[in-house]
C-alpha cells in the first residue's frame, strides 16, 4: 500500500474540500445563503459607509465580496464536476445557480461600480498592483452594464440572459452528449443522433458529433470509409443551419437554430454596451488584446509564413500515400505518419507510462527545477469527496514551509465530469500584513493555504498499475503547470490570485510544462517498463519528442484558422445569417489555408469552442506563442536548469493576475525577441522546415 493511501481520511473533520459547514448535501445551501448575507453587510460598508473611507479601504471590501463568492462557487463548481452523490451534485447545483445569480446582481450594482470609480479617482499614479485592480473592476462592472442608468442597465441584464441561454443551447447542441439545446423538430440536433457509414458492405452506426466523427476519420484505415465519415460530418454541419432556414419559412423550431441565435444576441449584448461587434466587447476587459482586427491580422500574418511549411508536409503525406491527398485522408495519414515516426505505437509507449512513477517523476522534477517538495498528507474524514482521491501537500525552501494544498482525483467512475481541468478551492492572497499565508485559519486575516483540485478522467485498473498514453500524460503535465499557478501566487488581491490572470495569457503556464511531457532528459530519469523494469530507452524518448511537431505546419494553420473564423463570426453583424456565415467561413478557409478541405460544409455550425471560447479561441495560439518563447530562452539548453525554474516562479507565478503579462514577460525575457534565423540545409527551400514554423509562431504576439 503506497503511502497516500496509508494517510487517506485519518483525522476528523467533517470538511469536504476543507471548507468550513460543508458536509451534507444541505450544506450547499446553507453555506450559499452564508456567502450572499456575507455579500450584503460587506455591500453595505461600501455605499453606506458612516464617513467616507480610504479608497484602499474600499476597494479590499470590494476584493472581500469577490473573494466570499469565489470562495464558495469554487467548491460547489466543483461538487457538480466531481462528487459522486448524485444528491450532492444536485443540492450543490441549486446552491451554485442561487449564489451565481447574487454575484450577477452584485457586478450590476451601479452604487459599487459609483464607489470603485471613486476610490480609482482617489489612487496615487503608482498605486500598483490597488489602481491595477481598481481598472480590472470598472472594466468587468461596464462589461455588465452596471456604469447605466436604470432602464439601459436593466435591458442589458436581459439580452445578457439570453445570450447565456442561446449558448447554453448551442453548447448542448454541439455536445457529444448532443441532443437539442432549443427543444422539437427533427433533423437539426448539432452533435445528436446517429448516422451511417457503409464498410465493406456494413453498415456502422457513427455518432453525428464532429469530435467523435473526427477521431473516427483518424483512424478509418480503408479510404472510402474515411469519405463517408467525412460526408456524414459535413452533412451534420449542414443540418444545423438548413434547420435554421426551415424555422425561417415557417416550420417547427429546431436546436440547430442555436448557432445563428447565440450570434445574434451577443451582438445585441455588445450593441448595447456601445461596441462595434461581439469581439469588441469580449476584448473590451481582461485580456492582454484589446482588438480583434490586429489579432485577426497577425494570425492571417501567421497562415502565411506557415504555407510553405504546410506545404511540405503535404507533400509528406502524398509520399506516404502514394497518391492525391483528399481532405479525409489528412488526419488518418498524419496519425500513421507519426506512428512510424514514433518508433513504437501507444501501447508500447504506454508500458513506460505507469501513473505511479509518473507522479513520481512529476514530485522530482518540481522539487529540482522549481525548489518545490510534493509530499503525500492525511485527509481528514469528510475531506476526500472519494476513497480514490489523494491529498498532497506543496513547500518551498529551506524550511520546507507548505505554500499549497492539491488534492488529485484522477480516475473515471459515473457521474464524474469528462475530461481534464485544474479547479481553484482557496486563492493564495497575502495577509493584510504582506505576509504569507499560514497552515492555521484565521478569518479575519484569511491566513489559509491555498488549495486546488487537480481532476483527470483515467481508467481505473484496481489491483494494478493504470497505463497512461502519452497524451493522458501531457494531460497530466499541462494540469500541474495550472496548478503550480494556481498555488504558488501571491496577490494583495484575490481577484487576481493565481489563474485569475488575462484570459489570452492563463494557459501560458500550463502549455509551457507540457514541454517537460516530451523532453527526454525528463522521461528517462522515471520511466520504466511496468513489467521489466527496463528504462525507457533514450533513442525511443528522441523520437517520441522528434514526432511532436512532425505536421507542426497543418496543425497550427488549421488552429489559426478556426481562430480567425471564431473572430470574424464575432466581428460580423450580418454573421448570424446561415447564409453569411456559410459564405464567410469558405472565403476564410480559402484564403488562410492550403489544407484540402473539399466540401467540408458549415463546419462552424459544429464548432462547440464558440460557445465556450467566443471571440477568445486565439488565445491558446498566444499561450503556444508565448510559451514557446519562455522555452526557447529558459530551458531549451537545459529542461532541468534550476536557475531558469526558479525565474519563472519570480518574474510570473508568483504574480498570478496581479501584473500586465507583458511587463512580466520583458522581464523575464530581457532583450531576447525573438528573430527570424537560418537552419535550413541546402537543400531545403526557405519556410518548409519545423524550426521555420515555430519561428513563425514566435512572431505572432507582440510584447
Amino acid at each position: 500500500m503506497r503511502l497516500w493511501q496509508r494517510l487517506a481520511h485519518s483525522r476528523a473533520s467533517g470538511r469536504l474540500f476543507g471548507v468550513p459547514g460543508l458536509a451534507e448535501p444541505s450544506d450547499c445551501l446553507t453555506i450559499a445563503e452564508r456567502a450572499a448575507a456575507h455579500c450584503d453587510t460587506l455591500l453595505h460598508r461600501v455605499v453606506r459607509p458612516p464617513s467616507p473611507p480610504p479608497p484602499l479601504e474600499v476597494l479590499r471590501a470590494v476584493d472581500s465580496i469577490s473573494e466570499t463568492l469565489c470562495a464558495t462557487l469554487d467548491p460547489l463548481e466543483l461538487a457538480r464536476a466531481a462528487h459522486p452523490d448524485p444528491a450532492f451534485v444536485d443540492a450543490a447545483d441549486a446552491a451554485y445557480s442561487l449564489l451565481a445569480t447574487r454575484m450577477h446582481a452584485l457586478s450590476t450594482d451601479c452604487r459599487l461600480h459609483g464607489a470603485v470609480a471613486a476610490a480609482a479617482r482617489r489612487l496615487p499614479p503608482d498605486g500598483g498592483e490597488a489602481r491595477r485592480f481598481a481598472h480590472a473592476m470598472l472594466a468587468e462592472f461596464e462589461a455588465d452594464g452596471a456604469h447605466l442608468r436604470g432602464g439601459a442597465r436593466a435591458e442589458v441584464v436581459r439580452l445578457q440572459g439570453e445570450a447565456m441561454r442561446r449558448e447554453a443551447n448551442f453548447a448542448a447542441a454541439t455536445s457529444p452528449r448532443g441532443g437539442g439545446g432549443g427543444g422539437g423538430g427533427g433533423g437539426g440536433g448539432g452533435g445528436g443522433g446517429w448516422g451511417e457509414v457503409w464498410d465493406g458492405g456494413e453498415a456502422l452506426p457513427v455518432p453525428r458529433e464532429r469530435g467523435a466523427l473526427s477521431a473516427a476519420l483518424e483512424a478509418a484505415a480503408c479510404a472510402e470509409t474515411r469519405r463517408r465519415l467525412y460526408e456524414c460530418r459535413a452533412r451534420a454541419g449542414g443540418e444545423n443551419l438548413q434547420a435554421c432556414l426551415r424555422l425561417r419559412a415557417g416550420h417547427t423550431r429546431s436546436a440547430g437554430c442555436a448557432l445563428s441565435e447565440m450570434l445574434g444576441a451577443r451582438y445585441r449584448v455588445a450593441s448595447r454596451l456601445g461596441h462595434q461587434s461581439y469581439a469588441h466587447y469580449v476584448l473590451s476587459h481582461g485580456r492582454m488584446e484589446s482588438d480583434p482586427a490586429h489579432v485577426c491580422q497577425k494570425l492571417a500574418a501567421l497562415c502565411a509564413r506557415l504555407t510553405p511549411r504546410v506545404e511540405a508536409e503535404l507533400r509528406q503525406l502524398h509520399a506516404l500515400h502514394g497518391g492525391e491527398v483528399r481532405a479525409w485522408d489528412v488526419d488518418f495519414l498524419m496519425a500513421a505518419a507519426r506512428r512510424e515516426a514514433r518508433g513504437a505505437d501507444e501501447a508500447q509507449l504506454a508500458g513506460f507510462f505507469e501513473l505511479e512513477a509518473a507522479l513520481d517523476g512529476v514530485a522530482a522534477l518540481l522539487r529540482r527545477v522549481f525548489g518545490v517538495a510534493l509530499r503525500p498528507a492525511a485527509a481528514a474524514a469528510g475531506e476526500a469527496w472519494h476513497p480514490s482521491v489523494r491529498k498532497m501537500i506543496l513547500s518551498r525552501g529551506e524550511a520546507a514551509a507548505p505554500v499549497g494544498v492539491l488534492y488529485l482525483d484522477l480516475f473515471r467512475r459515473a457521474g464524474k465530469r469528462r475530461g481534464a481541468a485544474l479547479y481553484t478551492l482557496r486563492g493564495g492572497k497575502l495577509s493584510r500584513g504582506g505576509e504569507e499565508p499560514s497552515v492555521s485559519s484565521d478569518p479575519e486575516l484569511m491566513l489559509e493555504l491555498p488549495a486546488a483540485a487537480l481532476v483527470l478522467h483515467l481508467p481505473a485498473t484496481p489491483g494494478r498499475g493504470t497505463l497512461l498514453s502519452h497524451s493522458q500524460l501531457e494531460a497530466l503535465y499541462h494540469e500541474l503547470g495550472h496548478a503550480l499557478h494556481a498555488l504558488l501566487a501571491r496577490t494583495e488581491f484575490q481577484h487576481f490570485a493565481g489563474v485569475r490572470t488575462a484570459a489570452d495569457f492563463v494557459e501560458v503556464p500550463s502549455t509551457l510544462f507540457e514541454n517537460f511531457a516530451w523532453e527526454p532528459e525528463v522521461l528517462c530519469s522515471w520511466a520504466r517498463h511496468h513489467e521489466t523494469g527496463e528504462a525507457l530507452p533514450l533513442d525511443l524518448a528522441r523520437q517520441l519528442k522528434q514526432s511532436r511537431h512532425a505536421f507542426i505546419g497543418i496543425e497550427t494553420q488549421r488552429q489559426a484558422l478556426h481562430s480567425i473564423v471564431d473572430l470574424a463570426l464575432h466581428m460580423d453583424p450580418n454573421a448570424h445569417s446561415p447564409e453569411r456565415s456559410t459564405e464567410l467561413v469558405a472565403s476564410l478557409a480559402a484564403q488562410h489555408t492550403s489544407i484540402p478541405c473539399e466540401d467540408e460544409g458549415p463546419w462552424h455550425a459544429q464548432f462547440g469552442h464558440l460557445a465556450t471560447y467566443g471571440g477568445g479561441y486565439y488565445s491558446y495560439l498566444w499561450a503556444r506563442s508565448l510559451s514557446r518563447r519562455v522555452w526557447r530562452h529558459s530551458f531549451e539548453q537545459d529542461p532541468l536548469r534550476r536557475e531558469a525554474g526558479e525565474r519563472w516562479c519570480e518574474h510570473v507565478l508568483q504574480h498570478g493576475g496581479g501584473r500586465d503579462p507583458r511587463v512580466m514577460m520583458r522581464e523575464l525575457l530581457g532583450d531576447a525577441t525573438p528573430t527570424m534565423e537560418p537552419h535550413h540545409p541546402a537543400t531545403e527551400e526557405t519556410g518548409t522546415t519545423v524550426q521555420d514554423a515555430h519561428d513563425a509562431l514566435l512572431q505572432l504576439v507582440d510584447l
